[in-house]
């Protein structure tokens, strides 16, 4: 236990709260607790939590306070001398490498705002911040490993290589990304795909769009070699595929072979070849709007797709069709 509060850093701690990181706690003094348990963190003090507890934990979800400047939304009690624990800012902390990685790890969508002055410190001592982090509180490693992933790249190798040598069970969420940028390519992938091949078929489906982070073929042929394993053809299937370079020729192969691939490509053709609005896709795709490769004339793809209906006309696939043409028109 620390000798002061994570909260207010002042007092002694006196409460050990479970964190929802099974074996953590908040530790707290008795002010602070009282403060935590009726959602009346003054803005510093919510910063201090959650850059140890993360912003996904129940206490100080964005229902409760305002990730940006701390603001308690719904206190049950006065939040008094707020003035005194003001939120720290960007331009007051942006040279001071440990304080701009606690803030780094507060953002929903970390920025180039905050990446950018990140870059200016040394390797070495930002690797030494984010270990600090999550080996003190792991409840906060999504966050610090985006940081590895966005700010170090390839200089996070070693340490990235460690951190996913202690992982534990279905955690691919929270280290796909860092993987991908910090991992030579080949090594990535393979560490990927292994791990989710290790899943049952419904952990599968529910945890494949990880690899939208490679952006690569090889996305495209590791689906061909575990389609027996695709027995419901969620959305995702086809968003990861529109996301991994698609061409024209693996779509009329896809069409040939049949389900499961076939649906697969008809959902990746919607998400490809979709402009303007994408507010009722992924929030990836409308970061990067996926585009088909060496696509045909609208003559040859509308035979090709007509075809298709021939041997499989059910719904789904007439409404896929259907929207795919009225895209390209």
């Amino acid at each position: 236990m620390p000798d002061f509060c994570e909260c207010c850093q002042i007092n002694e701690v006196q409460i050990l709260e479970p964190s929802t990181e099974k074996g953590y706690y908040f530790k707290l003094c008795n002010f602070c607790f009282a403060r935590l348990t009726h959602h009346s963190l003054r803005p510093r003090e919510f910063f201090n939590l959650a850059t140890i507890h993360s912003i996904d934990n129940p206490y100080l979800h964005d229902d409760f306070y305002d990730w940006e400047t701390g603001e308690a939304l719904q206190p049950s009690n006065n939040v008094v001398n707020v003035s005194k624990f003001p939120f720290p800012r960007l331009a007051a902390i942006k040279d001071n490498c440990k304080n701009l990685i606690d803030l780094a790890c507060l953002q929903f969508d970390l920025g180039e705002n905050i990446v950018t002055p990140l870059k200016t410190f040394r390797a070495k001592e930002i690797l030494e911040d984010l270990n600090s982090k999550v080996t003190y509180n792991r409840s906060i490693n999504a966050y610090a490993y985006r940081v590895a992933a966005k700010v170090l790249g390839n200089s996070a190798e070693v340490w990235m290589r460690q951190q996913w040598a202690a992982r534990k069970p279905h955690e691919i969420f929270i280290f796909a990304q860092a993987l991908t940028a910090c991992l030579p390519f080949e090594e990535a992938f393979e560490e990927i795909t292994k791990e989710l091949e290790g899943y049952n078929d419904t952990e599968l489906a529910k945890s494949i769009n990880v690899l939208c982070y490679f952006q690569d073929n090889a996305t495209i042929r590791w689906i061909e070699s575990i389609k027996h394993r695709i027995t419901n053809v969620g959305n995702d299937w086809g968003m990861i595929v529109a996301a991994s370079k698609l061409n024209w020729t693996t779509v009329e192969k896809w069409l040939l072979v049949g389900r499961p691939l076939s649906l697969i490509a008809l959902d990746a053709m919607i998400y490809c070849t979709t402009k303007g609005d994408r507010q009722n896709q992924a929030v990836w795709l409308r970061k990067h709007p996926p585009i088909l490769t060496n696509q045909p004339s609208l003559e040859e793809l509308t035979q090709s797709l007509t075809e298709y209906l021939i041997k499989d006309s059910v719904p789904r696939t007439k409404n896929a069709v259907k929207r795919i043409i009225e895209n390209l028109q």
